[in-house]
């Protein structure tokens, strides 16, 4: 094969496994828009920031430790992103909110490895509501780190994809009598 070749070749097998890499995810609730969304801050709480003021002052090992005492997921967003607004202004029909969750230690481990993978975190999650369906909506972060093929980075981003899904079905299907 003509060197030319092989590597236009390479180029649309990978520019293929990049296209496909998104892996969405999404969970249904039994509950109103405003119940899934209490149900979810309440299971996930916002990021305490106590970490930045060492980083401000230069006291990394006072970073660590507050990082380390972080949940496994936070909100980065608050209040989280309201598109309802907004619809109702184009005159559409529909909740949206978007949140960012994650955790910024996770999100360091995986990105000493290549800077690139900053791009996919915190993960983006809505929650919409349209005709009395509400759900859960999010991109699986292993497919979308998995294109850099680093074993370590596909081990965390799984663990994080569990630790999501687990943390928004628990919100989907909370007790509302409790």
């Amino acid at each position: 094969m003509l060197p030319f070749l092989r590597n236009f070749a390479c180029f649309l097998v990978a520019a293929s496994c990049i296209a496909n890499a998104a892996e969405s995810i999404t969970i249904s609730s039994n509950h109103s828009f405003s119940e899934t969304q209490a149900a979810l801050e309440a299971t996930v709480p916002p990021l305490n920031l106590t970490f930045q003021t060492y980083l401000a002052k230069g006291d990394y090992a006072g970073a660590r430790t507050a990082l380390e005492a972080l949940p496994p997921l936070n909100n980065f967003i608050l209040p989280p992103r309201n598109f309802t607004g907004l619809l109702l202004a184009i005159e559409r029909s529909g909740q949206v909110v978007q949140y960012e969750i994650g955790n910024p230690l996770t999100a360091a481990t995986m990105i000493q490895y290549n800077l690139d993978i900053a791009l996919h975190t915190p993960r983006r999650v809505l929650l919409r509501g349209d005709g009395g369906k509400v759900e859960f909506k999010f991109d699986a972060l292993a497919p979308l780190v998995a294109t850099y093929q680093i074993p370590a980075v596909d081990t965390i981003a799984k663990k994080l994809d569990a630790e999501l899904t687990n943390a928004l079905r628990q919100a989907a299907s909370y007790n509302v009598s409790s």
